[in-house]
């Protein structure tokens, strides 16, 4: 697979969630942080394990 569309895909990934856990305070729904706050989590470690393969 091509590494620069796998870092776009992870890169929108993270940006996307980034958004919801935005919108969700601006809307103040507390009860979602939580998970919206994982997700961002999952995607960044999935970033991160990328660049673990590009580098090594």
């Amino acid at each position: 697979p091509d590494i620069n569309h796998d870092v776009d895909k992870r890169t929108r990934e993270i940006t996307q969630r980034i958004g919801e856990l935005y919108s969700s305070i601006k809307t103040n729904q507390t009860d979602r942080y939580g998970i919206y706050a994982e997700e961002i989590n999952n995607s960044v470690q999935n970033m991160m394990e990328l660049s673990e393969r590009v580098c090594y």
